[in-house]
């Protein structure tokens, strides 16, 4: 369902992951993704060798991955991806 987000949660360095989960992190108010995040969830657990992962954390990337660059309408983890460093408010 997330296509970019499990190809950023491949072959993303550790640094550039810290960042995005970091941007998610300080996403205030709610979060509401009504499709399934399994695919999301099956990436997260392969990349960091996990037993369990929280759907919650999983909907909040997924969020997160969808916003927008508020000028460039780059998505935050194109962003990331290519070394910009932008505020979380940037993202819309």
């Amino acid at each position: 369902m997330f296509p970019d987000l499990v190809r950023f949660i491949h072959i993303s360095t550790q640094s550039q992951f810290t960042a995005f989960q970091r941007k998610a992190n300080a996403i205030t108010g709610n979060v509401n993704i009504p499709v399934n995040v399994q695919d999301v969830v099956d990436a997260l657990e392969e990349r960091f060798q996990l037993k369990t992962v929280q759907i919650s954390f999983a909907r909040k990337l997924a969020y997160a991955s969808s916003r927008h660059h508020y000028k460039y309408g780059t998505t935050m983890l194109e962003d990331i991806l290519a070394g910009k460093r932008f505020h979380i408010s940037s993202y819309r």
